[in-house]
């Protein structure tokens, strides 16, 4: 690359003409696809090694790459969630067409659902196709009143998309990306990261996957055709020592811009928490907050507010928003629909499943914070300007997020069952100070987005 750092934007920004509810071959996201196949096609004679960590698993064309990848000598591991977490939702699609070509560019066969998808490749993996395939089992609850489990409704940790390439020269490159790249997930507006890591970045991003692969499981040693129960979870791992942790890490821990959150890293959540808080706290000029769900940071943007004396620039976007004026409606089926008024207009709005915390913070912020709060449905990135820091992110911008608690639930109370664990998803972040030519695309393309026909200003 001849730049340190290459932004890519995907989503119905692309054509606004076209139907939300398609489906491609080259899954949810098919030009962060493409630019990063041709990436791995331009530069595949100097990799050394990859290391892919993503929530979904599933692409067949991301798969192929990859293992054209490692039958070439490249080493390739790769880390997702167990079958269980995928959906068993069929599409009624018999084709999923290329989005560039129209035309059939995945092998179907019978598979219609993300499970049936995953679920090749991962017996593909197991017979050996020369990558190193490791399945991150843990379970993200905090609830004794959870709802019963069912197969793809299972809520793993793993909310990680990102990858760490290493050149036979010894440079390095991460990537980050919003995106599941899956097949069978609609298309959203999504964003993808690539950037030339420093030593020090590339040594805490080794460092934290080889932590994540040792407190994973081989996928041969996974019985694929048992579904395995998680109604009884256990950790089964040690969280890294602090002074391991440290060693890893820069002395300057402000040299380093890649970030990880685990339950295996200590506390990596609240950390991060502090970071952006300081960030927005310390905010000049303007604030750009950008993601799938936000409900805090509220106070960090009252203090800057009154620090500037009025003249900070806030803006934010979200795919779900509530408020007072929340109306509920049955549809007959599993899920309501949801109304809010704008301006007396009743319009429709996608709602977190926490509502509470959404409505009080909309609460706090109403009439005590000047901004635009823009809304658009299908808008999946995060990302925060901070006057010209750059915040990305894979996790999104709520109190929960930022939880890092060990949790004991001896009994659920809608099913048998208990858990035992840590409270914390796997997310990267990206975070680099003065980046002004950064911030300038963040900031062109959030002004892209909420120009769309979709996006409403609520306030």
């Amino acid at each position: 690359m001849n730049k340190a750092s290459h932004l890519i934007f995907d989503g119905l920004h692309r054509n606004q003409a076209q139907n939300p509810y398609t489906f491609f071959g080259e899954g949810c996201s098919p030009t962060i696809l493409d630019k990063l196949v041709k990436f791995f096609n331009k530069y595949s004679d100097e990799f050394e090694e990859i290391t892919v960590s993503c929530y979904l698993f599933n692409n067949l064309i991301l798969a192929n790459e990859l293992r054209k990848l490692a039958s070439s000598g490249v080493t390739v591991n790769v880390v997702s969630i167990p079958l269980e977490g995928y959906d068993l939702t069929a599409a009624s699609s018999n084709d999923f067409y290329s989005f560039f070509t129209n035309a059939s560019c995945i092998p179907m066969q019978t598979s219609r659902s993300k499970a049936d998808f995953a679920q090749r490749i991962y017996q593909h993996c197991q017979v050996g196709n020369g990558m190193n395939f490791h399945i991150f089992d843990h379970v993200y609850l905090r609830s004794a009143s959870v709802k019963e489990f069912s197969r793809g409704r299972v809520p793993f940790s793993l909310h990680i998309k990102s990858m760490l390439i290493q050149m036979r020269d010894g440079a390095s490159y991460s990537v980050l990306t919003s995106s599941n790249l899956a097949l069978r997930d609609l298309v959203k507006e999504e964003l993808c990261l690539i950037v030339k890591n420093s030593a020090d970045d590339y040594a805490y991003s080794q460092f934290f996957y080889q932590q994540l692969m040792a407190r994973s499981k081989h996928i041969s040693g996974v019985n694929l055709n048992v579904e395995t129960n998680y109604s009884h979870y256990r950790e089964q791992f040690e969280p890294v020592d602090q002074q391991v942790i440290s060693a890893a890490s820069s002395p300057e821990s402000a040299s380093r811009k890649v970030h990880f959150t685990a339950p295996f890293l200590p506390n990596s959540n609240r950390d991060i928490e502090a970071i952006i808080k300081q960030k927005i706290a310390s905010a000049k000029r303007r604030v750009i907050l950008c993601a799938q769900h936000i409900n805090t940071f509220d106070d960090e943007l009252k203090h800057a507010m009154r620090a500037s004396n009025g003249n900070l620039n806030i803006q934010i976007l979200s795919q779900t928003y509530v408020d007072e004026t929340l109306e509920e409606e049955s549809n007959g089926g599993r899920y309501p629909k949801y109304f809010v008024r704008v301006s007396g207009k009743r319009v429709p709005t996608r709602v977190p499943s926490n509502k509470k915390s959404f409505l009080e913070f909309i609460a706090r912020i109403k009439g005590q914070l000047l901004c635009q709060y823009f809304v658009n449905q299908d808008v999946h990135l995060k990302f925060i300007v901070v006057d010209d820091d750059v915040i990305i992110s894979t996790g999104n911008f709520t109190q929960t997020q930022f939880v890092f608690e060990p949790i004991n639930i001896p009994k659920f109370e809608n099913f048998v069952g208990s858990y035992q664990g840590t409270f914390s998803e796997v997310n990267s972040y990206y975070i680099e100070q003065n980046a002004a030519e950064l911030a300038k695309e963040l900031e062109q393309h959030f002004t892209r987005l909420v120009g769309l026909k979709g996006t409403l200003q609520v306030m």
